[in-house]
């Protein structure tokens, strides 16, 4: 009987372990473990599969896209897959993106019968071609490069996360006419569908609005570069500038990228000095890559589709992780617009519960999802933006227009934004500009940049507040209330007051100011003492809205230095945390964002339309580790001396059963008013991870006490019961210790 009895206790006692583990694991989500754990249950061994179609051989397209998709892939996968299904992205490659090639291989991918949508192809002919491929066959499919305006027209099943060539063409003319202030323009353009189309958009749109189109000149797109292409690129440079003739005015490149390297080339060679606005091909750094000597972009203006330095946090955080995932290489705009459809498509396959069983009916109810991606209320939050498709499944966002200098391409002073709502517009001045009927806004662009001085105060735990000690500047055209700011994080609001050094060259005005405020940020604190948290500067212009105002980061001003280690290398040598000592500064980041707030403020133009009203922001955040080794050493010791005095009770001799008792017991009281202590400096009203030490120190000394208490009762009638028993607890004690210890620092550290 006793021997029974004694297996039974142990049985007890480990079923109360694996409960406490279980609970612990399970309620509070340590590292995701729920999540894992749900979602192995309920996952197939068959993977939900997306196809991305490369032209490989030539190009912009490899290896970008296929690194933006192995990128995509791995994240969605790391955090559990879609629908309890791992996601599988398929590459198929069409050599040079022929006609020929990408019917080839959009056969392979419906012959395949694997993908729920498709991403591709590349180039717009070839992205016309396949339809009558994918369309039969109920294929979603979503562009990120292709911008010719069949691509997607009268197409149910065809979308697009760029615009169409109407839309961009569109926009280049109204620049080059509204803004640049050019009455004459040429125009060079390649002879297929995307050349000839952009080309057509751009001359309609700015005769339209009162130019002249003084030279048209079209080529054969160029593939490869060498002499003879040179020598095609030479004549156009020419014919665009005729001897004894009228000057080109502004030259609008509708070319693609190799085509528009050699006619760089050609400028330059041949000492041509007219202004050219080049097509979204060239709009990137990895443009002026291309040749030896990068000053010879200098001045060269082109539109960019993703420009990362005006983009939202989306688009810095998918640059940060593709120039970390794959070093040595920045992406371009392409590479962001693939992210963004592969975005799209995983929320499509998500909302409408896909499981890649039903390929035929899911492929339907995706097609409709996206067709429901109609409105600004209604959409999907990429690295593009906020996407949604008009009319003609085309996302019509605004590209960015700006210039290259010192290999650098820079944001322009000026840009285009929509009016959202034209009764907005009371009367028409020089900012608006008139297309059609709808109207769009010259938007002032501010250089913005950050110079931080000093981080103190850092309490994240109790106040949930830091202090920032900062300069901050701008440069901007004409005459903005630039410090009329709001700090959206600030305890109590900031006025920036006369500024500490103003200039103005060349119609650029420089304002530097310095700050120093306390901010309030919400800090995660489940796993307390091993929580990662982030502080925060943000601000938002006060009564200018983005229409009216963009920040942009002065990438040049801050010495390029806006993300990553060569930041915090930066801040580290400015002594930025130099008086923070609990916490270890990580991954700091400066972006712009969009301030957004769904309510008209009382606005009677606004009343009953629902328009966001949207702020550029500018933001600069920086991740903080706190230092737990040396958290561990100054709170938890008199926690590990108050174990390890309960546990040498344990050995004290001739089985003074009182004493054990009276010092576990004791341990106990002060253990809970030590817990109690350290709870009231967290100002959160849920568990954090130390909780669970207190609570599993609290299991471990009631274990114990059982035991003692087992072995005082068995010590009346055989002493070597009780023995054993002691003998039980000295191993078990120890033992819980190391596992239960092991156990949370896995899961909270590694």
């Amino acid at each position: 009987m006793q021997k029974s009895s004694r297996k039974v206790w142990v049985w007890i006692i480990i079923f109360i372990m694996f409960l406490g583990a279980a609970g612990y694991l399970y309620f509070t989500d340590a590292f995701g473990v729920r999540t894992i754990l749900l979602a192995s249950l309920k996952r197939e061994t068959t993977p939900i599969h997306i196809a991305i179609v490369i032209h490989k051989n030539q190009g912009d397209s490899f290896p970008e896209m296929q690194n933006a998709g192995k990128l995509f892939e791995d994240k969605v996968n790391g955090e559990g897959g879609v629908n309890g299904h791992k996601l599988q992205i398929d590459f198929y490659y069409d050599g040079d993106d022929k006609k020929d090639e990408a019917l080839a291989a959009a056969t392979q991918v419906v012959q395949d019968n694997r993908a729920l949508v498709v991403i591709g192809h590349r180039t717009s002919a070839s992205s016309k071609a396949v339809a009558s491929i994918y369309d039969p066959a109920g294929f979603p499919t979503i562009n990120a490069g292709a911008s010719a305006s069949n691509v997607t027209q009268d197409r149910p099943y065809a979308f697009r996360v760029i615009n169409d060539t109407t839309d961009i063409g569109k926009y280049a003319a109204l620049y080059a006419h509204a803004v640049m202030g050019y009455q004459t323009a040429s125009i060079v353009h390649e002879d297929d569908t995307f050349g000839t189309s952009l080309g057509e958009s751009f001359q309609s749109t700015f005769e339209q609005a009162g130019g002249r189109i003084i030279y048209q000149q079209s080529l054969t797109p160029i593939k490869v570069i060498d002499d003879a292409s040179l020598n095609i690129a030479r004549d156009i440079m020419n014919g665009i500038t005729p001897d004894g003739k009228e000057q080109p005015g502004i030259v609008f490149f509708a070319v693609s990228r190799a085509s528009g390297q050699q006619l760089v080339t050609a400028k330059s060679e041949l000492k041509k000095e007219f202004p050219v606005l080049a097509s979204y091909a060239m709009g990137d750094i990895n443009f002026s890559k291309l040749f030896t000597d990068p000053s010879i972009l200098d001045g060269f203006n082109a539109m960019s589709l993703l420009n990362y330095d005006v983009a939202g946090e989306q688009a810095q955080l998918f640059y940060n992780d593709y120039i970390e995932k794959y070093p040595g290489t920045t992406p371009s705009w392409l590479g962001g617009t693939t992210y963004s459809a592969l975005q799209v498509a995983l929320q499509a396959i998500d909302l409408t519960d896909a499981t890649g069983e039903h390929l035929k009916e899911e492929r339907e109810k995706i097609k409709d999802y996206l067709t429901s991606l109609n409105n600004p209320n209604h959409v999907v939050d990429g690295v593009r933006g906020q996407i949604y498709f008009d009319a003609n499944h085309n996302f019509s966002l605004p590209p960015t227009f700006g210039a290259f200098q010192q290999g650098n391409y820079i944001p322009a002073l000026i840009q285009l934004r929509p009016v959202p709502n034209k009764k907005l517009i009371n009367k028409l001045t020089d900012d608006v500009v008139v297309d059609g009927n709808k109207y769009i806004y010259k938007t002032n662009v501010a250089y913005t940049g950050i110079r931080v001085n000093e981080i103190t105060d850092v309490d994240v735990d109790k106040a949930h507040t830091f202090t920032a000690d900062f300069y901050i500047w701008f440069r901007y055209q004409g005459d903005l209330p630039i410090e009329s700011i709001d700090f959206l994080n600030a305890v109590t609001p900031v006025n920036l007051g006369e500024s500490v050094d103003a200039s103005t060259q060349a119609g650029i005005n420089y304002r530097l100011y310095r700050v120093r405020t306390q901010f309030h940020t919400t800090f995660e604190l489940q796993n307390y003492p091993f929580d990662t948290q982030e502080l925060a500067i943000q601000f938002r212009h006060r009564t200018l809205t983005r229409e009216k105002l963009m920040y942009v980061e002065d990438t040049l001003g801050m010495d390029k230095l806006t993300h990553g280690d060569d930041l915090l290398a930066r801040l580290n040598a400015d002594g930025v945390f130099a008086s923070v000592t609990d916490w270890l500064p990580a991954a700091p980041r400066i972006f712009i964002d969009v301030h957004s707030d769904k309510s008209s403020f009382g606005n009677p133009v606004l009343l009953g339309n629902q328009q966001n009203v949207e702020n550029s922001t500018f933001n600069m955040k920086i991740k903080i580790l706190r230092n737990y080794p040396r958290f561990m050493l100054k709170n938890l010791l008199p926690l590990f001396c108050l174990v390890a005095l309960a546990y040498v009770s344990l050995f004290l001799p001739g089985y003074k059963f009182e004493s054990v008792i009276s010092v576990m017991t004791g341990s106990v009281l002060s253990i809970v008013f030590f817990h109690v202590n350290l709870s009231n400096r967290l100002n959160v009203g849920y568990n954090v991870a130390l909780d669970y030490v207190f609570y599993g120190t609290y299991l471990l000394f009631i274990l114990e006490l059982i035991t003692v208490v087992l072995a005082w009762h068995d010590h009346q009638t055989d002493e070597s019961i009780a023995h054993k028993r002691i003998v039980f607890a000295r191993v078990f004690y120890p033992a819980y210790v190391f596992i239960a210890g092991g156990l949370f620092l896995w899961l909270h550290i590694t």
